[in-house]
């Protein structure tokens, strides 16, 4: 879609006078913003798959899935999403995986199917907003001009107000359905296949406490990914026998488990450098795509009747920038595009009003990764829906983390609190 917008994009600006060098001079200018946040997902793909390997990201879902309670299946589905998620960076592998489990135990218990899609969606994009290692939260980092740790810090505010109130929310809806009792075979098996397979001993946490903490010792994102990459392929080597041949093709392909248990092996065939080409892709040449129009002047133009009402007032600002990035998300099916520009037009005059660079990121992931799920017609929507099998006017209403968050953020904003000042 980014690709063919050129189609349009290019004879426009050309009728209105650029040359189509100069036009490409500035696609390229604004295409070279997203080296960075590229090189960390190429990193993320390759120690996800090493990852896996290692039986790191899967010993933290077996963790998961043994302090997941019966009497309280909701709140049990929202934390082992959120663990599984804040594991691996990604909403929509969390979907595709633990989704996958729960939408099928869901059909057991006779828990409506819809509460616990909104529980999943939940928890998966909660882990998807905090990760250090998502992708979704590296950009908007990026695009804001500050680092993932200080991002994340400044997310906690608003994510985990929401977050509470949605645990409350989701304890109620888990008393209204007391009475449904669930047979928890399939997870005993998961949890059993889990172990057999990778036989853990504690080991495997290793590479994951090592990144976490290298990026609070503020070592730069993709030198910590590489170390994180190389830990992993130390304990498989050692530990799990694995050869270095097949770790290299893991790297590049992805890893593929071979279990036996068919949720088990959804859940674990993942990672690889070609995983995140496509993501990759897509973050480019979104970038291509609005470095032509914001240096043309056709974006400002487009939205300066909007951020006009907002100049020198940090509550209207915020409020633009929000319903900004869920127009832009609404536009272009994807929460990466709408952080790309909504950032991109914004960031000025958030310098302009002297606010810190991590509310402007922080509002993009409250609006943006957040509110992709909630436009029905949002790839991450209909992905959701395919996923868990709901329709996305079913369970968006039981979306609360989704919901509460950038609530949360326009009254902070409201009140003057939490907003944070600009250091340069």
């Amino acid at each position: 879609m980014f690709l063919l917008s050129w189609i349009i994009v290019i004879p426009l600006l050309m009728v209105l006078g650029y040359k189509y060098k100069d036009l490409t001079k500035m696609a390229w200018e604004m295409g070279l913003q997203s080296f960075e946040p590229n090189m960390i997902l190429l990193s993320l793909g390759a120690m996800t798959a090493v990852w896996m390997s290692a039986g790191t990201i899967p010993y933290i879902i077996y963790l998961g899935l043994k302090l997941m309670s019966i009497k309280h299946f909701l709140i049990s589905v929202l934390f082992i999403c959120s663990f599984t998620s804040l594991a691996t960076g990604t909403s929509w592998g969390t979907l595709g995986t633990m989704g996958l489990v729960f939408s099928g135990i869901s059909q057991i218990m006779g828990v409506p199917s819809y509460m616990i899609a909104g529980a999943v969606i939940s928890g998966a994009y909660f882990g998807d907003k905090m990760s250090p290692i998502s992708d979704s939260t590296i950009l908007a980092a990026s695009i804001s001009g500050t680092t993932v740790i200080k991002h994340i810090q400044h997310m906690l505010y608003t994510t985990i107000t929401a977050y509470i109130l949605s645990i409350l929310f989701f304890i109620f809806l888990d008393y209204k359905n007391k009475t449904i009792e669930i047979d928890n075979n399939m997870i005993k098996q998961i949890m059993i296949s889990l172990n057999e397979t990778f036989n853990f001993s504690g080991i495997e946490i290793i590479p994951i406490v090592l990144v976490l903490i290298f990026l609070v010792r503020g070592i730069p994102s993709i030198m910590t990914m590489l170390l994180g990459t190389f830990s992993g392929i130390v304990i498989s080597f050692f530990s799990k026998n694995i050869s270095l041949k097949s770790l290299v093709q893991y790297m590049m392909n992805g890893y593929i488990s071979n279990s036996g248990n068919e949720f088990v092996d959804i859940l674990l065939s993942r990672g690889g450098i070609n995983s995140m080409m496509s993501a990759f892709l897509a973050i480019f040449l979104a970038l291509t795509v609005s470095g032509m129009l914001d240096k043309t002047g056709i974006l400002k133009i487009l939205v300066t009747p909007l951020i006009k009402k907002c100049e020198n007032n940090n509550f209207k600002l915020i409020l633009c920038t929000m319903v900004l990035t869920y127009i832009t998300n609404a536009i272009g099916s994807s929460m990466l595009f709408a952080s790309i520009v909504t950032g991109t037009l914004m960031k000025p005059y958030f310098i302009k009003q002297n606010l810190a660079k991590e509310t402007l990121s922080r509002t993009l992931e409250d609006a943006g990764t957040l509110g992709a799920v909630l436009i029905p017609w949002n790839a991450n929507a209909i992905y959701a829906s395919s996923m868990l099998g709901v329709s996305p006017m079913c369970f968006i209403p039981y979306c609360f983390l989704n919901w509460l968050t950038p609530c949360f953020s326009l009254f902070y904003a409201k009140k003057g609190i939490f907003l944070g000042r600009s250091q340069n």
